[in-house]
């Protein structure tokens, strides 16, 4: 009775320790005992911001020996559903998205049925994979990116500014999210500013700057910009530049996500800051947790739910940026 309860308890730990290690099977070649794991992000590979991401998890594959994968879902949910339901029979240790806003339940389920562990990144479409646990996240605030940004313009905009603000698509939480924060800290802050117009130019460059060539139209003293994106707030630089604008100590554009173009235009002084949502800290801390998960020192099939706060890139710190995008070849 003592050596079958002895066997009883090894064979328990086996089966402990291999459910720990879900997701990280040997998809490497089985003769040689490599064990190369794939890793699949998907993203929406036509927004700046999520090239750079990509660039961060291929760096961090790289550096850790996986094999990687990026998809290009293009916001469609219907191609979304399509690349999901393809790497659920891809032999993928770890299936890393920007889930979409849509109930993605049953691909999430497909996905960690095929063996492969999920793990949502960013802003929108998280709060039922949070709340019901089925799988770990992690996001940026996106209420703190508006509200670190519109501190700022709040602290430098001049008396009875006339500002005009740049959204994402209609529907989108991240941009919802980021403009309710302009609005709530500049009314509590600087009642004097004036919002002239807020209008949709998801996330792109060239529909802001139509926007922006609008409004240089419309109103004849246009002093800030606050932008949901980078994209947006380069888009209206680049509008102004166009029209032949030269007076940028009196010009206050903001913008969110830290990316090259927009570092650039800081240190030009077309832009007063920029909110950085660091998609370095993403890449960085989910494939140190997948290395840390497929060595039995975490299990990232447990809940988890993790948050990280934007830092604020502006004259005095830019230069930290832009020698970062030159190290990587982005800028």
């Amino acid at each position: 009775m003592k050596k079958f309860r002895k066997f009883l308890a090894v064979a328990l730990a086996m089966v402990t320790c291999l459910s720990l290690f879900v997701g990280c099977s040997d998809s490497g070649d089985s003769e040689t005992g490599e064990d190369t794991k794939k890793v699949a992000v998907i993203f929406k590979l036509q927004d700046s911001y999520d090239v750079w991401l990509k660039q961060e998890f291929q760096a961090k594959a790289d550096k850790y020996g996986y094999e990687l994968d990026a998809f290009d879902f293009e916001d469609d949910e219907t191609k979304f559903l399509q690349i999901m339901e393809n790497v659920s029979q891809g032999d993928y240790d770890l299936v890393v998205a920007r889930t979409p806003k849509m109930d993605a339940r049953a691909a999430i389920k497909s996905v960690q049925d095929s063996g492969a562990l999920y793990f949502h990144i960013s802003s929108q479409g998280w709060e039922y994979i949070r709340d019901e646990k089925l799988a770990q996240g992690m996001i940026c605030n996106e209420y703190a990116l508006g509200q670190i940004l519109a501190e700022r313009a709040a602290e430098e905009l001049p008396e009875n500014a006339n500002v005009v603000i740049l959204l994402g698509p209609a529907g989108k939480q991240n941009s919802i999210d980021r403009n309710q924060a302009f609005h709530d800290v500049l009314s509590e802050k600087r009642p004097d500013v004036t919002i002239l117009d807020e209008q949709i130019a998801n996330w792109l460059k060239d529909e802001a700057m139509k926007k922006m060539d609008d409004w240089q139209q419309v109103y004849p003293k246009i002093d800030g910009v606050l932008a949901c994106s980078d994209s947006m707030a380069v888009g209206a630089v680049e509008s102004l530049l166009t029209n032949g604008f030269d007076d940028w100590d009196n010009m206050y554009i903001y913008g969110i996500n830290g990316l090259n173009d927009a570092c650039d235009y800081i240190t030009k002084g077309y832009m007063r800051a920029s909110a950085l949502q660091d998609s370095r800290q993403y890449a960085s801390e989910v494939m140190d947790l997948f290395a840390q998960h497929c060595e039995g020192t975490y299990d990232m099939t447990a809940p988890a739910w993790y948050e990280f706060q934007p830092t604020l890139i502006d004259a005095t710190n830019v230069d930290e940026m832009v020698e970062y995008y030159k190290e990587v070849g982005i800028m």
